[in-house]
Parts: C-alpha cells; sequence; structure tokens
C-alpha cells in the first residue's frame, strides 16, 4: 500500500481504489492468464508524472476501479475545476505520446457490480491515438469531490477501438 495523506478525501478516495484494485481485479486478471509479478506505484515518480498505477512484469499499467454498473467506454481523467491547471491523466498521456516519454503500455478500466468484476484492457497507446483523434469532441461527465468540487473526465467508448483491440474478462 502506497502513503497518502489520509486526511484529504481524494488521497483517501486513491488509496480505495489501489485497495480495490489489488482486492478485485489483480485476482480476476491472474486467473485469466495476467500471473506474473504486479507492482504498485502509487505516490512514485511514474505515478506523478506518467500516471502508471502499476507495474506488471515490468510492463507499465494505468488502472481505474468503479463502483457500479459496468460501463462500455474508458474514463481518463481531464482536469479539477478547482485546480484548473494541473495535470490529470488524458494531458499526462498526451504529452508523454507526444514526447515519446514513459507512458502506460496498458490501461485497465474496472468496474464492481453485483458481486462480479468487469475489466477492460486496451494498449495505451490505441486509447492515445483516439484522443487525439476526436478529442475535445469526446463526451465528458462529472464527479462531484467531497470538498464540493468536480473532477471532469472524458469518455472513450469501446466503439472507437477496432474489433478485438479490447481484452474483457468478468469474474
Amino acid at each position: 500500500m502506497c502513503y497518502i495523506d489520509p486526511m484529504i478525501d481524494t488521497q483517501q478516495n486513491i488509496l480505495r481504489g489501489h485497495d480495490r484494485f489489488e482486492q478485485f481485479v489483480i485476482p480476476a486478471l491472474k486467473q485469466n492468464g495476467w500471473g506474473g509479478i504486479w507492482q504498485n506505484m502509487c505516490g512514485t515518480d511514474l505515478d506523478r508524472f506518467y500516471g502508471i498505477d502499476y507495474m506488471y512484469n515490468n510492463v507499465p499499467i494505468a488502472a481505474r476501479i468503479w463502483d457500479g454498473t459496468p460501463k462500455q467506454h474508458f474514463a481518463i481523467r481531464w482536469y479539477n475545476t478547482m485546480y484548473p491547471e494541473s495535470k490529470y491523466e488524458l494531458t499526462k498521456l498526451i504529452v508523454s505520446a507526444a514526447n515519446n516519454t514513459q507512458m502506460p503500455k496498458r490501461t485497465i478500466e474496472a468496474h464492481t457490480y453485483n458481486g462480479k468484476t468487469y475489466i477492460a484492457i486496451c494498449h495505451t497507446a490505441q486509447l492515445v491515438d483516439i484522443i487525439n483523434t476526436h478529442h475535445p469532441e469526446l463526451p465528458q461527465f462529472l464527479v462531484k469531490n467531497k470538498r464540493g468540487d468536480w473532477a471532469v473526465f472524458v469518455r472513450i467508448s469501446f466503439d472507437l477501438f477496432p474489433p478485438d483491440a479490447i481484452q474483457k474478462y468478468i469474474v
């Protein structure tokens, strides 16, 4: 587990996400051929600067887990209304791809719902290509933070990917 100031609600949510990813997603993936070594990058430079949440056998992974009904899209945080100048996942991905610097090789989006874990995995480079092609016209949604501000996410529909580009698991 990574240490981030537990007094900050956003940071608590990050820790909860990592805990839930390790509780639900990693075991499900291990049952489906992803049985290698998973290393949590929370709080490291790889996490802060490049959006890498895990290393899987030295493959950098971006990860997100949601509670609730599974969606047919990847969700990438664009900005926060309280800190619009801060760089979140979307900006980091676009900049990293343009500069050919470190970035996740795979992106994993998961949902827990009715006792099951729904997992979608794509190549991050394909995700970035779709973002570059369609943003800012991609649909957005808001998530209200406990402190009253909003996180703005962009939806990247599974329909925008080539057939068979997304690995899906339901466990």
